[in-house]
């Protein structure tokens, strides 16, 4: 993260990222948009909030701004604080009470074979597909109950599907567990064709590393 202090009239360009997906940018002034209950939000999904009713920014759009209080920092953030998007990620996964339900062969395959990201993942969700094919293995499906973001749902074809922020509200698939804190602001930067592993981790552990996290930016 650096910080850049244009002057008026200065007009700024934003490459794309060297890796990940969207670049996210802190503005000290508020853009002007719809309230939607009470939040300045923009819900493509739904089509609303924004400064369109939901719809991306195209070029010539121009966004107005009003005065605010909030502080950017004026510090850049050491590179030992930002996370690596390149090369083979690991998601690591805390173990769900579904985990031990589910066929050892579907674990096995699951937790030792590569994937790659499919071109269908969106905001819901990252779906993740085998590299090479292999043996479908199936799963069976659940009465349909609550989930939360990072949730690591296995559809019938044995493909897993990571919720995002956009997820739904219930599912039926068998869950594996949920992506561990950490890195699901990696799952979330992945991109069509990137390579993916998963791997077991526990809860206290990723307490401590969650903790040492909040710790650091003071949160």
């Amino acid at each position: 993260m650096a910080s850049i202090w244009p002057q008026r009239w200065t007009r700024v360009a934003f490459n794309d990222p060297e890796s990940g997906l969207p670049n996210l940018y802190l503005y000290k002034r508020r853009i002007r948009c719809r309230n939607l209950h009470g939040k300045h939000i923009d819900r493509r999904a739904r089509w609303v909030g924004g400064i369109k009713a939901g719809l991306p920014l195209a070029n010539g759009d121009s966004l107005k701004s009003v005065d605010s209080d909030s502080s950017i920092p004026s510090d850049n953030m050491p590179r030992t604080a930002m996370p690596n998007y390149e090369g083979l990620r690991t998601l690591r996964i805390i173990p769900g009470f579904q985990y031990h339900q589910l066929d050892r062969r579907l674990l096995q395959r699951v937790l030792q074979q590569p994937y790659s990201v499919s071109p269908n993942s969106n905001r819901m969700g990252v779906r993740l597909q085998v590299s090479l094919e292999s043996e479908p293995v199936n799963t069976h499906s659940l009465i349909s109950e609550g989930i939360v973001s990072g949730a690591v749902q296995l559809p019938p074809d044995g493909n897993p599907i990571i919720m995002l922020s956009d997820h739904q509200t219930l599912g039926g698939y068998p869950k594996l567990g949920v992506v561990a804190f950490r890195d699901l602001s990696v799952a979330a930067q992945l991109r069509p064709g990137d390579a993916v592993r998963l791997r077991l981790t526990s809860l206290p552990l990723e307490r401590l590393k969650q903790r040492a996290f909040y710790r650091y930016f003071n949160l």
